[in-house]
C-alpha cells in the first residue's frame, strides 16, 4: 500500500458508537429563521421510566480505521476475509494527482486498536537517530509479514516539500523480523501491562466546595453545572444551559450554563414563554436542531443570549419530569451542521441524569419545609402550652413564631372588638413608626385584602404587590413592590372566622408557596387553641356558682354587680369592691402544688363569708383574684374590715397533708363613687391590689 501523506491528512481510528442513536422519526422543516429538524418519538425512549435499550456488545463490530484527505475521503474497511498463503489477492489501485495508494494484500490485526498506537511508539523511538535514515517496522499477524518503510518522519516539520519525492510504504509479506521489532517484542513481553503517566495539577481532581449538607438547592446547582461541563467536554458545544420552566407564572429560569461567551449570555434569568425555540420544545415536548439560522432571528430564535454570536448550530431536548417538561437542555455552537440523532441520543441520557437530580432536590426540598413546618408548629405549641393563658397570649404567640419564619415591614392581627362591635386591627408590629400608629384601626371588610380574607376565609397573596390594592387601612403607608399576606384564623364552630394575621414585605421573593402553607398551618392550630379557650370559658360561665368554692363565676359576678350599682345610685347607699390575693409564695407555686393553692383558696374564702353579711356579693375574678362586694358600707368603714380579715388570715394555720402553713393575702378596694360601669370599678380596685401585692400582706385604697 502506498500513501502519501501531505499537509492535514492524518490516520484516525472511527470507532463505532457502543450506544447506536436511536431511529427516531424526524421532520425537516425549512423556514426564514432556521432549518428545523425536530424529532417526533422522543419521549417514547426518554420519558419517565424507560428502561434502558439497545445495548450493544461490544466486541459485535470491528473498529474501522478512516483516512481522510483535503479534498476526498477515503475508507478503508476490513470486511474481507484474511487471505491465506495459498490465495491469490488481486491488487487494486487508486491515485488522484497528488497522491497514489496501491493495495498489495489484505490483512485483519490482532488489535486494531493499537495499530495507530504502535505507530506512533515505533516513531517515538527512532526520533533519536539521524534522520536521513528510515524506519523499518514489521507487523506479524498469523498468516502475513508486512514491512513498512518510510522516510523518517520529523515531528517538528510536518509540511512537506511537494517537489520532492512522495513518501512511500510497501508492504512485504516474506521478509523477516528486523531489530527494532526484537527490542520491541523483548519489551512488550517483559512488562505484562501498558504503562503511561499523566502530569495533572492536583486541583484538577480535587475542588473545594462549601457543605452541601442542608442545602438541596447549592446541591443541585453544583451537579447540574458538572453536568454541563461534562456536555461540552464530550461535544463541541460553545454554550451549554439547563432552562427551567416555570408553567404557573408562564417564565423560562435559566437555572444554569457554561459558556465561552459570557460576555453575551442575557443577565435576566427570568424569561416569559413566546416564540423562541426553547419554548416551543416546552410546548411540543419535541428536541429539535436548528441549522442554517438567520442571523437576524438569532436573538429571538435563541432566549439566552443578549448579543449575536454567529450561531451555526442550535440543540434543545426536554427534560421530563412525572410525564410533564420541567426544563430543557440546550448547545449551541459556531460550526453548522454540527448536531445529529447521535447527539439527540446523548442528550436524550443526560436528560434523564438531570431529572433524577430535579427529583432529588424536590423530595429533599420538601423533606426540609416539612422539618420547618414542624419545628414551626413546635415552637407556637411550647409557648401556649403554659397555664393559665389568655386569648391576648394566644395571639401574641402568634405574631412572635410568624416573626421568627419571614423577614417583613410589618406584621399584625386583626379580629372582632365586641366593645366597638366592628373588625379592629388589634395589633401591628414594624420598625416603621407609621404603621405602628394604626393599631386599633377599623378594618374596612369590603375594600381590603385583609378584609377579603376574613370574608372568604382563604388566603390572600398579592406578591407582587398591586399598590392600587388597599392592604388593610385608608391611610397605609406605600408598598410599591414586595408582597403581601393576609391568612385567616379558622374556627369550627361559632362565627367560623377568628380573625387574620397579615405580613407584607417589599422583597418580592420573601415569601413561598411553602411559607404559606406554614402560615395556614399556624393559623389553624392558633384558631384551635383560640376555640378551646372559648369553649372553658362558656363551661366555666355556664352555672353561675362555682361548685367547689361556691363563689359567682365571672359573667354572674359582673352581672350582680352591675345590678348593685344602679341599685346604689338609686337609693344612695354606698358600694365598696374588695379584691383579694394570696401573696406569692414557693410552697404555694401552683404548677408545682396546685393541691395546695386550691386548698389555700378554700380557706381563705371560710374566712371571708365568717366575716361578711349574707347579702353582700361574693364571686371571682380569675382563677388568682376573689371579689368581695361590701354592702351599705363607706371605704373608710371597708379598710377597717379589711385589716382584721388580714390579721386573722395571717395568723391562721392551714392543715395540708400533715403540715402547717400560714399564709397572707393583699388587697384593693375601690368605692363606686364617680363610676358609671361595672369594668371602672374593677380596673380601679386592680390598680391598688397590684400595689399591695408588690408589698404582700397589706390594704389599699383606691382614691
Amino acid at each position: 500500500m502506498l500513501i502519501s501523506q501531505r499537509i492535514n491528512d492524518y490516520v484516525d481510528i472511527k470507532r463505532t458508537p457502543k450506544v447506536p442513536p436511536q431511529k427516531f422519526k424526524v421532520t425537516k422543516k425549512k423556514e426564514s429563521t432556521a432549518v428545523r429538524t425536530v424529532f417526533e418519538d422522543f419521549n417514547s425512549s426518554f420519558g419517565d421510566d424507560i428502561v434502558e435499550k439497545n445495548i450493544i456488545n461490544r466486541t459485535t463490530e470491528d473498529d474501522r480505521i478512516k483516512i481522510i484527505n483535503k479534498k476526498n475521503e477515503v475508507a478503508y474497511k476490513d470486511e474481507s476475509p484474511v487471505p491465506t498463503q495459498q490465495s491469490k489477492t488481486p491488487v487494486t489501485e487508486f491515485s488522484d494527482e497528488h497522491s497514489g495508494m496501491k493495495i498489495v494484500g489484505k490483512f485483519k490485526p490482532k488489535d486494531s486498536n493499537n495499530f495507530k498506537l504502535n505507530i506512533e511508539e515505533r516513531i517515538k523511538e527512532n526520533q533519536t537517530e539521524d534522520k536521513q535514515s528510515q524506519i523499518k517496522e514489521e507487523i506479524k499477524t498469523t498468516e502475513n509479514h508486512i514491512e513498512f518503510k518510510t522516510p523518517k518522519i520529523d515531528i517538528q516539520h510536518q509540511i512537506p516539500d511537494e517537489k520532492k519525492s512522495l513518501p512511500q510504504i510497501s508492504f512485504d509479506v516474506n521478509d523477516e523480523k528486523t531489530p527494532s521489532d526484537k527490542i520491541l517484542e523483548e519489551k512488550k513481553s517483559a512488562s505484562p501491562y501498558k504503562e503511561k503517566e499523566f502530569d495533572l495539577q492536583i486541583n484538577l481532581l480535587i475542588e473545594e466546595f462549601e457543605s452541601l449538607a442542608n442545602e438541596p438547592r447549592k446541591e443541585f446547582d453544583y451537579f447540574l453545572n458538572r453536568v454541563l461541563t461534562i456536555i461540552r467536554t464530550v461535544f463541541n458545544i460553545r454554550t451549554a444551559t439547563f432552562i427551567l420552566i416555570n408553567n404557573e407564572k408562564k417564565e423560562l429560569i435559566l437555572e444554569a450554563y457554561s459558556t465561552d461567551v459570557e460576555q453575551a449570555i442575557s443577565e435576566k434569568r427570568k424569561l416569559p414563554i413566546g416564540n423562541d425555540i426553547v419554548s416551543q420544545i416546552f410546548q411540543h415536548k419535541k428536541p429539535e436542531i436548528l441549522t442554517e439560522i438567520n442571523p437576524i432571528a438569532e436573538l429571538d430564535l435563541i432566549p439566552y443570549y443578549k448579543k449575536s454570536v454567529k450561531t451555526g448550530s442550535f440543540i434543545g431536548v426536554p427534560v421530563f419530569y412525572q410525564g410533564a417538561v420541567v426544563g430543557v437542555l440546550c448547545a449551541d455552537t459556531n460550526i453548522v451542521d454540527a448536531y445529529d440523532s447521535l447527539t439527540v441520543t446523548s442528550f436524550g441520557h443526560f436528560t434523564k441524569l438531570i431529572s433524577a437530580l430535579v427529583q432529588s432536590y424536590i423530595e429533599k426540598y420538601d423533606l426540609l419545609q416539612e422539618s420547618r413546618t414542624l419545628k414551626a408548629i413546635n415552637k407556637f405549641s411550647n409557648i401556649i402550652s403554659e397555664p393559665d393563658k389568655t386569648l391576648k397570649d394566644i395571639e401574641e404567640s402568634l405574631i412572635e413564631t410568624v416573626e421568627s419564619l419571614l423577614e417583613f415591614n410589618a406584621i399584625g392581627l386583626s379580629s372582632y372588638d365586641g366593645n366597638y362591635g366592628e373588625w379592629r386591627i388589634r395589633f401591628i408590629k414594624s420598625a416603621n413608626q407609621s404603621y405602628r400608629q394604626l393599631t386599633n384601626h377599623r378594618l374596612d371588610l369590603n375594600n381590603t385584602l385583609l378584609g377579603k380574607a376574613i370574608l372568604t376565609g382563604q388566603s390572600i397573596i398579592s406578591s407582587p404587590h398591586n399598590p392600587s390594592h388597599r392592604r388593610f387601612a385608608k391611610h397605609e403607608p406605600l408598598l410599591q413592590s414586595g408582597f403581601f399576606a393576609a391568612i385567616p384564623i379558622p374556627l369550627t364552630s361559632f362565627n367560623g372566622i377568628y380573625g387574620a394575621i397579615f405580613i407584607e414585605s417589599s422583597n418580592i421573593s420573601g415569601i413561598t408557596s411553602i411559607d404559606v402553607k406554614i402560615l395556614e398551618t399556624l393559623a389553624e392550630h392558633a384558631g384551635s387553641n383560640i376555640e378551646k379557650l372559648h369553649l372553658i370559658e362558656l363551661i366555666e360561665s355556664s352555672p353561675m356558682i362555682d361548685p367547689m368554692t361556691g363563689l359567682l363565676n365571672t359573667p354572674a359576678l359582673y352581672r350582680r354587680l352591675y345590678e348593685e350599682i344602679l341599685r346604689c345610685k338609686k337609693f344612695g347607699t354606698p358600694l365598696v369592691l374588695n379584691l383579694v390575693q394570696i401573696d406569692k409564695y414557693a410552697s404555694f407555686d401552683p404548677i408545682k402544688f396546685k393541691n395546695r393553692r386550691d386548698r389555700a383558696m378554700v380557706h381563705i374564702i371560710e374566712q371571708i363569708k365568717n366575716h361578711t353579711n349574707s347579702f353582700d356579693i361574693y364571686g371571682k375574678i380569675d382563677e388568682e383574684i376573689i371579689a368581695i362586694g361590701l354592702v351599705g358600707i363607706n371605704l373608710q368603714q371597708a379598710h377597717i374590715w379589711a385589716e382584721q380579715l388580714r390579721k386573722k388570715i395571717a395568723s391562721s394555720i392551714i392543715d395540708i397533708d400533715s403540715k402547717g402553713f400560714n399564709i397572707t393575702i393583699s388587697q384593693g378596694l375601690s368605692d363606686s363613687k364617680n363610676i358609671q360601669t361595672v369594668e371602672e370599678l374593677i380596673n380601679n380596685a386592680k390598680v391598688v391590689l397590684k400595689k399591695s401585692y408588690e408589698k404582700a400582706n397589706s390594704v389599699s385604697i383606691y382614691s
